[in-house]
């Protein structure tokens, strides 16, 4: 084998492996809740929101901020 066809193919391989591990496989929750973001700690503005319901998509909007509430309407 050549060097030219060496170096590629360990180049091809190493691409491979590099997009194998950055791959993840996120699971999904086993309950369906419903997150509330507000704007300050008294909760007081509501300024987005996160929603999950089993078997279906998230749905968001809005922004995402440190205060906030969490719903749970139970598991799956």
């Amino acid at each position: 084998m050549k060097i030219s066809k060496k170096i590629t193919l360990a180049l091809c391989s190493a691409g491979l492996l590099a997009s194998a591990a950055a791959t993840a496989v996120v699971a999904l929750p086993n309950e369906a809740f419903e997150v509330i973001y507000f704007s300050n700690p008294s909760k007081t503005n509501v300024v987005g929101g996160l929603e999950y319901y089993c078997g279906s998509r998230f749905y968001s909007w809005g922004e995402r901020t440190s205060y906030r509430t969490r719903i749970s309407y139970g598991p799956c």
